[in-house]
C-alpha cells in the first residue's frame, strides 16, 4: 500500500527525523514483511513526536520485552510495537495476522485490532486529532489600563442615639 501525499505532507510531522536508506535497509533486513507504506512513512516522513494527539513513533519496532515485565511480555509474543501515547498505550503490528495494526491495553495486557493497515491507522489517529484544542499563542494586543473601581455608594450614618436621661436621684450634700 502506498503512503497518502496527505500523510506525507501534513504539517503535524514536521519536526520529524526521517530515516536514512541505509538505516532502513537494515530494518528490512532484520524484520522482513514489515508493510511497504510503513517503510514508506519512516522514509518520508520519520519519527518524532505529534502534540495532537500526543503519540510517539519509534524509529524502528521493538520487542515487548523492551516495555513489559516477563510475564507480560510473554503474553505479547510475535508483536512489533512501533508506537505510543504516553500513557501506556502501545500500537503495534501483528505480523501473525497480516501485519494488522493493534493497541496494547495496558491494563488487561491483550492487543485489540484498531486498523488493517498501518496508513489506516495513521489516518485515524490524525483524524482524531484533528478534534483536539490546538494551542493558539494569545494575540498580541495593548494592554488597556484596568477600569477603575467606582466608589461604593455612601450611605448616611445611623443616626446618633440620645443618651438617656439621668435619673433624678439624691444629691450630694457638701
Amino acid at each position: 500500500m502506498k503512503l497518502p501525499d496527505a500523510i506525507r505532507h501534513d504539517s503535524r510531522f514536521a519536526s520529524f527525523e526521517r530515516q536514512g536508506k541505509a538505516d532502513l535497509q537494515q530494518l528490512g533486513n532484520a524484520l522482513p514483511g514489515l508493510p511497504s507504506d510503513y517503510m514508506e512513512f519512516l522514509a518520508d516522513v520519520g519519527t518524532g513526536t505529534l502534540d495532537h494527539p500526543r503519540y510517539k513513533f519509534y524509529s524502528r519496532p521493538i520487542s515487548p520485552t523492551k516495555i513489559y515485565d516477563p510475564v507480560s511480555a510473554a503474553a505479547l509474543a510475535g508483536l512489533l510495537i512501533f508506537a505510543d501515547d504516553f500513557q501506556g498505550f502501545c500500537t503495534a503490528f501483528d505480523p501473525t495476522d497480516s501485519w494488522r495494526v493493534v493497541d496494547i491495553d495496558p491494563t488487561r495486557m491483550e492487543a485489540d485490532p484498531v486498523a488493517d493497515t498501518f496508513t489506516e491507522f495513521v489516518s485515524e489517529l490524525l483524524a482524531a486529532g484533528s478534534d483536539a484544542p490546538q494551542q493558539v499563542p494569545p494575540a498580541k494586543t495593548k494592554k488597556k489600563p484596568a477600569p477603575k473601581k467606582k466608589p461604593a455608594p455612601k450611605t448616611k450614618p445611623a443616626p446618633k442615639k440620645k443618651p438617656a436621661p439621668k435619673k433624678p436621684g439624691k444629691k450630694k450634700r457638701t
